[in-house]
């Protein structure tokens, strides 16, 4: 079951603050690279991302990847046409194809932001991707990749960690010296690790087959939960022969994402946040005594005052 059909994308507020930050990344990109950029994502059945970049980003086109298949791996018409049906935008262009496949009919001779905001685990068909996507990419770009913190189905049976096979699937994209001694703790921070190291060795050969002079850059990584545990990893393709490029890293530390973010703030009433509202204050010990009084974790209380802007308003009616 796709994680639309479990939960409306709007009603998740720490993922609205992580759209937020990334809205604010995608202009200050723009603004670095003085041109606008095309956003690809998957967009869901909701199309939540694509509704609110398309009112705080001024975008050039907007592409949504969806897999119109079934269970089966069969190709799913009524699918397909429920997703078109719910496009919120005309401007929206839907390619009915998982990404391996959506990828020869992506724009890479101009700059992007890609975001693929996977529903489950890390896994190292998110590595070919994300592979695929930098090889061919001409002009700087942004690439994204959200993932679920579990262990894939694949690799486990009840309590049990089928080790071997994981690091078998994984050994092509392995190097000497890398982290690969998976845990059940540690899967998805040792799988992106691998992801990482095996992408920045490749640049080399990238730039060869391209003839392009690029570095694969780290931005950031978002961890948050919103029922599950999700993390969301940034990395730049910077074209180093552009007059952007020598001052790229300093401009855009600037956005609110850059770096590590843990979003780690629990799910407020209506209440709890009018009386937080009522007592804003930049005193740590202030804040600490407000989340005694309310029953909530000292960091919730933090964050909120933090990223407050961001988080969506709900009404509650009775009727």
């Amino acid at each position: 079951m796709n994680s639309y059909e479990k939960i409306n994308y709007k009603l998740r507020p720490q993922k609205r603050i992580e759209r937020a930050l990334i809205a604010q990344l995608i202009n200050n990109f723009q603004h670095i690279i003085g041109e606008k950029i095309n956003y690809i994502g998957m967009g869901s059945l909701f199309y939540a991302d694509f509704v609110y970049f398309n009112r705080y980003c001024d975008l050039n086109e907007m592409i949504s990847i969806e897999m119109m298949e079934d269970e089966f791996g069969i190709y799913d018409e009524k699918k397909e046409t429920r997703f078109r049906n719910n496009k919120p935008l005309e401007s929206i262009q839907l390619i009915p194809k998982a990404v391996s496949k959506a990828i020869d009919d992506l724009p890479f001779e101009q700059s992007n932001f890609v975001w693929l905001d996977y529903d489950g685990s890390f896994e190292p068909a998110i590595i070919s991707d994300v592979e695929e996507i930098v090889k061919r990419t001409k002009k700087s770009s942004i690439i994204a990749v959200s993932y679920n913190d579990r262990i894939p189905k694949q690799y486990k049976s009840n309590q049990e960690f089928y080790i071997e096979k994981c690091k078998k699937e994984y050994s092509e994209f392995v190097l000497e010296g890398v982290d690969h001694n998976f845990t059940s703790k540690g899967y998805a921070r040792i799988a992106s690790g691998i992801c990482e190291k095996y992408l920045e060795d490749q640049m080399d050969f990238y730039n060869n087959v391209n003839g392009t002079n690029f570095v694969l850059k780290k931005l950031s990584k978002v961890e948050y939960k919103d029922g599950e545990k999700m993390n969301t990893i940034i990395w730049v393709l910077l074209d180093e022969d552009q007059p952007y490029a020598q001052s790229f890293e300093q401009q855009i530390s600037d956005s609110e994402i850059y770096g590590e973010l843990n979003l780690k703030m629990e799910i407020l009433t209506l209440f709890e946040k009018q009386l937080l509202d009522r007592k804003p204050s930049a005193d740590r010990k202030d804040r600490k005594r407000t989340a005694e009084e309310l029953g909530l974790e000292i960091e919730t209380v933090e964050q909120y005052y933090k990223y407050a802007k961001y988080i969506p308003e709900y009404t509650e009616i009775i009727v």
